[in-house]
């Protein structure tokens, strides 16, 4: 499997935001078949992701968000 590391030129991928190939990534995630570096990928975004979107983080009134670098795009 092959994770998609954020080009945004040419190709099907030109038309989709950050947001859709985390997403896309994240669905496609096959953790048999995938390298050290896609699950480390996979667990990044899902950190950022469950960081910035759950509910009881955001109901406690926690507004979180990541520091340092920013995590992969797929």
């Amino acid at each position: 499997m092959f994770l998609f590391c954020g080009y945004r030129g040419r190709g099907p991928w030109a038309s989709k935001n950050a947001d859709e190939l985390v997403e896309e990534a994240m669905n496609k995630f096959d953790p048999l078949t995938a390298t050290a570096k896609q699950k480390g990928n996979l667990g990044e975004m899902a950190a950022k992701k469950n960081l910035t979107e759950n509910p009881a983080l955001k109901k406690s009134g926690d507004n979180l968000k990541r520091i340092g670098k920013k995590s992969p795009t797929a």
